[in-house]
């Protein structure tokens, strides 16, 4: 993200702008962020109407001003860190370019919120390829593709039937329903009555609702693994072990909880782990630490599971 970029939750609500009077830009949600750059949190005009957003979504206030401290205190210290670390010198001084740019590197939420399952192996992350006749379903590489082919042949058939504009209705109702559950979610069953379109609508969209934050773990409760889904979080300051690697990590709704790798030798941190990167964990589970912190603990056994970008 660069330092102009535009807030992905501003750009949803482009064509039914509200209100923009040149410093404040709200849409028809009275959700706000900066006119000049569409951010809910901007370094370079110096607002953050991230609680107020919160608020106006149905957030009680005690618990969006509870969020919004320790969000804060987490961003600061991770800037506060990454200035240091490309030799800063003093103090870091809040509402700049340089600063927005800190932030994007290291304190952004996570980049993209959807991620894609393979249809063969089940792995999800954002380096799958689509299949390239249908554009349906995703794999990690050639050898996953050649592996499922006998079940998606008939819903991929469908599919380009369907794109082809020939075919619709027909493919769906034989190819959506019977095809797509045969071939485990690669075309979408759910789609099985209806067009060939929607059951690659529903295949296609199947990977990227698995993305779940802080408050979807919490909810399930500590210890409780959600399967089939992935929490993906930005790294914000990674912490030498007292006696093991943490580390601060803020979801894509701006939740910020704790991270602990209770690993066998574990004096080295886990490869990848930096701040700024983006972690995603397939089959995710909530811990509450005996200190009073919140957010994951992560063991050898979930390695297989993590991603670290």
């Amino acid at each position: 993200m660069s330092g102009q970029a535009a807030n992905p939750q501003a750009e949803e609500e482009e064509d039914i702008v509200s209100e923009d009077d040149g410093f404040m830009y709200t849409n028809r949600r009275g959700l706000c962020y900066c006119s000049q750059h569409r951010r809910d949190i901007c370094h370079v005009c110096c607002v953050d109407h991230r609680m107020t957003n919160d608020i106006y979504s149905g957030m009680e206030v005690e618990e969006a001003d509870a969020k919004a401290e320790s969000t804060q205190r987490a961003e600061h210290e991770a800037l506060a860190r990454a200035h240091a670390a490309r030799g800063g010198r003093g103090p870091l001084v809040l509402g700049s370019e340089g600063v927005q740019e800190l932030y994007d590197a290291v304190a952004a939420p996570p980049p993209s919120g959807h991620l894609h399952s393979c249809a063969a192996c089940g792995n999800s992350g954002t380096g799958l390829r689509r299949c390239s006749a249908c554009g349906t379903v995703w794999y990690c590489n050639r050898d996953c593709q050649r592996s499922d082919w006998s079940l998606h042949k008939p819903a991929c058939v469908a599919a380009r039937a369907a794109a082809a504009g020939g075919a619709g209705a027909a493919a769906g109702g034989a190819a959506g329903g019977s095809a797509g559950a045969a071939a485990g979610g690669s075309a979408g069953a759910a789609a099985g009555g209806s067009s060939g379109s929607a059951g690659a609508a529903a295949g296609g969209g199947a990977g990227e609702r698995n993305v779940v934050g802080w408050r979807a773990l919490a909810d399930r409760g500590p210890g409780v693994p959600a399967v089939g889904k992935t929490l993906e979080v930005r790294i914000l300051s990674v912490n030498p072990p007292f006696m093991r690697w943490t580390c601060s990590a803020k979801d894509k709704r701006g939740r910020v909880a704790t991270i602990a790798w209770y690993l066998e030798g574990g004096n080295s941190p886990p490869a990848g782990l930096r701040p700024g990167a983006v972690l995603r964990w397939r089959n995710p589970r909530y811990h509450m630490f005996i200190d009073g912190q919140v957010g994951a603990r992560i063991e050898d056994e979930d390695l297989a599971d993590i991603q670290i970008t």
